[in-house]
């Protein structure tokens, strides 16, 4: 219920609850509702900031050097490259691929690893996400493992990003992760590859405090 309300909503409350003259029984809902305000108010969508960059489309992502510095320049402590490639960022990575002919720090799916990473509560400060994202490339690039059956991890990966972190994907989608999961659009990079290739991005995505943590707060 909460969630579909509006900002003008939550207000109207506050100003009934005020109204009452039993006003000083309600003040654990108003608390709340006051909080509820405040957390809705510092996730109100802002503006992301936009940037270009003209690199070729490559087998590995990463090999496109504007591309890789981008995403490294945006990177920040802990992070997860859960489809890593051939390529190795100059970040504090932890690399996951189901080939080892890379040598990744974990040889798996990308369903598994978030599973073992649940077990060993393993939590990043970012998270990469770059699986095969669009048809031609899987096609051509991936043996023909089409994207479409990376979705579903969406809301698995979440629960290993801690609060305020940042999800940085690349692909057609300019929000992948959205506000229904808790993600606050930051910034993004539309990225020209030239030639017949149609343009891409790149999005950064912050992850929100939860209600309860900011209530606490």
């Amino acid at each position: 219920m909460l969630e579909s309300m509006t900002k003008e909503d939550i207000q109207t409350v506050i100003q009934e609850i005020e109204k009452r003259e039993d006003a000083w029984l309600h003040k654990q809902v108003l608390v709340f509702y006051k909080a509820w305000l405040q957390y809705y108010e510092a996730s109100e969508r802002k503006d992301p900031e936009i940037s270009y960059i003209s690199a070729s489309c490559y087998k590995w992502t990463f090999s496109a050097y504007k591309i890789k510095k981008f995403v490294e320049n945006n990177c920040k402590g802990e992070v997860l490259n859960l489809f890593a490639g051939k390529n190795r960022l100059r970040v504090k990575e932890s690399r996951v691929d189901v080939s080892n002919e890379f040598y990744p720090d974990y040889c798996m799916s990308a369903n598994d690893f978030i599973k073992l990473a649940r077990t060993k509560n393993l939590r990043y400060d970012t998270i990469i996400w770059d699986p095969p994202w669009n048809e031609r490339k899987a096609k051509e690039f991936y043996d023909g493992k089409y994207i479409g059956k990376f979705t579903k991890l969406k809301d698995r990966v979440i629960s290993l990003l801690n609060d305020y972190g940042i999800i940085i994907s690349l692909g057609y989608e300019i929000t992948n992760f959205g506000k229904w999961r808790g993600m606050d659009l930051v910034r993004v990079a539309v990225v020209n590859p030239k030639g017949e290739i149609r343009p891409y991005f790149i999005s950064i995505e912050k992850k929100r405090q939860t209600l309860e943590k900011f209530i606490m707060s």
